[in-house]
């Protein structure tokens, strides 16, 4: 990571966890103890080793659907963590900087090429896709569980964060199967996986 894309990764964490905090201080009866919560389980999520301190029933939606976006992000480029990766986020967000700016898209004084923005744009694309359709699924299949507490489980596989509300052994067989793809899909990547589908020109 560069500087640049660690300050604007150091913002996105900071604000996620002093958001959570504020939202669950009045679960815990201290903010220190809420604050102590939120870091730990969004250095779990960024991390994506699966660890939970808590029972996230417990926790307001708000700070659910931030978890949610957490996961999604996932870990930094190179390492083996899951989500679409925090590179991607930087990319797309240097992006719309630059839209509303009207300038080049670049970072780190220097131009972002063309194609770095087309593959950042189909990652997320995929990505959110991909839990888009998991949620619709198991909302179909699982018609009485909550829309948040499915939607957390979709992210969660697709992210291989290995978190849940625990509604995982609730789940009917191809809800489970579903989940199972969708890690699998997370793990190795939609982009890698559409892109064994797409005949590509021999060399000549």
């Amino acid at each position: 990571l560069d500087s640049d894309e660690l300050r604007f990764f150091g913002a996105v964490v900071s604000l996620s966890v002093v958001l959570i905090t504020f939202n669950i201080a009045g679960q815990y009866g201290s903010p220190l103890t809420a604050l102590r919560h939120a870091f730990f389980q969004v250095a779990s999520i960024i991390s994506t080793t699966g660890f939970a301190s808590t029972d996230f029933n417990l926790w307001p939606e708000f700070s659910r659907v931030i978890l949610c976006f957490l996961m999604i992000v996932g870990a930094c480029a190179g390492s083996t963590g899951g989500g679409i990766k925090t590179t991607t986020i930087f990319v797309l967000a240097q992006e719309i900087r630059c839209i509303f700016s009207k300038q080049r898209p670049g970072a780190f004084r220097r131009a972002l090429p063309a194609n770095a923005i087309a593959k950042a744009s189909t990652i997320g694309l995929l990505g959110m896709l991909v839990v888009c359709c998991t949620t619709f699924l198991l909302c179909i299949l699982e018609p009485g569980l909550p829309f948040i507490s499915l939607l957390f489980e979709a992210v969660s596989a697709y992210s291989t964060a290995g978190l849940s509300t625990g509604i995982t052994a609730q789940l009917c067989l191809a809800a489970k199967l579903v989940l199972i793809f969708t890690m699998y899909t997370g793990r190795v990547g939609a982009f890698t996986l559409l892109s064994l589908w797409v005949d590509r020109p021999e060399p000549n």
